[in-house]
């Protein structure tokens, strides 16, 4: 199992995480304790280990640490080394580094790893192989299940976590979510003219929206009625959000510029 009883996202001075277990191999329980703390762009952590009988022998505890280095949006460095607090002349520190990176316009990781660990179990972990490297990579495919059936969405009125572009002057006619679906919810929206559609990115890919025929790939998209002028909200990273006032009258047809093909269009009806 494992859990986070104490998170510094929450207001807490650091994160806390337990994961203990059985390894039938050893017939042992094994246990972890992780302190992590995020400092601007690096994320330090200490772990700390016990084993009740390490590779079927006698109770033994390992201790380590590591970091998370983010170098930006989508590219990461991540390095930890762990030691039996006991080690032999003939057991090693166990090490790995890798490279995280993120997959622009969807919530997806790939990390390419290198360690001189044997194993991924924490006995595994704890203790390096003599000249050995194992080159790996990992490809993570997050699942929502309250996105893809129905989850929770922002209320009207709420107020979204980070702004894009917010204007002043003239009301909200209407807000518009930006869903895992690759959907804007409500798709069609009716507003008078001078008020503005607010915009709320709640899903976890970055999305755009945009009423510019030229940046379009499908004929009709991006139109807007003569003397408009058309605009384009640039990336919205999940849980941004953006503002556009409507001063002329008739049907404006937007997308999400990455995932037009799959069917991301709304439409805004200025009366």
């Amino acid at each position: 199992m494992a859990r986070a009883p104490v998170e510094q996202a929450a207001g807490a001075p650091m994160d806390v995480a337990v994961h203990a277990g059985y390894n039938d191999a050893s017939r042992s329980w094994d246990g972890e304790l992780t302190l992590a703390r995020a400092l601007g762009p690096i994320r330090l952590f200490g772990i700390g280990r016990t084993f009740s009988a390490f590779r079927a022998g006698t109770g033994r505890s390992a201790a380590g640490g590591g970091f998370t280095l983010r170098l930006n949006q989508y590219v990461a460095l991540a390095g930890d080394a762990v030691t039996l607090v006991d080690r032999r002349a003939n057991e090693d520190v166990a090490w790995s580094a890798g490279v995280q990176l993120g997959i622009p316009y969807t919530p997806h990781t790939l990390a390419v790893t290198v360690s001189n660990a044997n194993t991924t179990t924490l006995e595994g972990a704890s203790l390096g192989v003599p000249q050995g490297r194992r080159w790996g990579f990992e490809y993570t495919i997050p699942i929502s299940l309250g996105g893809h059936f129905g989850g929770r969405r922002p209320e009207n009125g709420s107020a979204p976590a980070m702004g894009l572009a917010l204007q002043a002057g003239g009301s909200i006619g209407a807000e518009v979510h930006l869903t895992n679906q690759l959907r804007f919810v409500p798709d069609t929206v009716r507003i008078k003219v001078g008020q503005s559609v607010l915009w709320i990115n709640g899903s976890a890919f970055i999305h755009t929206v945009t009423a510019d025929a030229r940046l379009a790939q499908r004929v009709g998209d991006g139109r807007v009625p003569a003397g408009a002028t058309p605009f384009s909200s640039g990336d919205l990273s999940p849980g941004m959000v953006f503002e556009h006032v409507f001063h002329v009258p008739g049907e404006y047809r937007y997308f999400c510029i990455p995932h037009e093909a799959s069917g991301m269009r709304g439409t805004i009806i200025v009366e």
